[in-house]
């Protein structure tokens, strides 16, 4: 069903005017004529008041979805902090340009501790010294680079440097709000996101989304 006014108006006027007479029927058709309201550019959403409880109506249960999933990550990015972390850590990451600063950090300081280790070794020349130092930040590094592709566990569990809530707030932590809201969705179904006078829904001959609003 394209979402017309017309097509949603005999969607409602059917749905609500069920086992209702004659003169209640013509009531209600008339208050769902003033009050629907679908003036939403850019989401196939409106509202309607039908007996004084207002409604929200949705095209169908595939934009319920798309509307659910693009709300969740607008509160994702607003603010991580209302969604449960241990959940959330499946879904962070760290960003190239961070990666390249951070590496370029890490290595300045691990050159400079392995020279120093290199003090208490016999080498034959200063070749095989260079050589030495240079395996040993390489190997160290690499191993650097590979706890970025599990931050938790790498800066978390192994190097101790942080507690998983500190981590979350570094500057360099990312979240991939694209997968985490729709693993929300998915998890918690829609309703649970949009739904948020009692979570519940109902769905007409046509698939109109219809749902009690706050």
């Amino acid at each position: 069903m394209e979402w017309e006014k017309e097509d949603i108006l005999k969607e409602l006027y059917s749905y609500f005017s069920k086992d209702k007479d004659v003169e209640e029927t013509g009531e209600i058709n008339q208050e769902i004529s003033d009050s629907l309201n679908i003036d939403t550019p850019f989401e196939n959403r409106g509202s309607v008041t039908v007996d004084g409880i207002d409604y929200v109506i949705i095209q169908n249960e595939e934009e319920s979805v798309r509307i659910a999933t693009n709300q969740v990550k607008a509160d994702l990015e607003d603010d991580p902090q209302l969604f449960n972390q241990t959940w959330l850590q499946d879904f962070i990451y760290i960003g190239e340009c961070d990666k390249d600063i951070m590496v370029s950090e890490e290595e300045n300081y691990i050159r400079e501790m392995v020279t120093e280790d290199s003090e208490n070794e016999i080498f034959e020349n200063e070749e095989d010294k260079k050589k030495w130092i240079d395996e040993i930040v390489k190997e160290k590094l690499k191993e650097y680079e590979e706890g970025f592709e599990d931050p938790i566990n790498y800066f978390v569990n192994e190097q101790g440097m942080f507690s998983v809530a500190d981590l979350m707030t570094q500057s360099w932590i990312n979240i991939d709000v694209e997968k985490a809201a729709e693993d929300a969705v998915q998890l918690d179904g829609w309703p649970h996101f949009l739904s948020h006078y009692d979570g519940e829904y109902e769905e007409t001959e046509n698939g109109l989304i219809i749902f009690r609003d706050c």
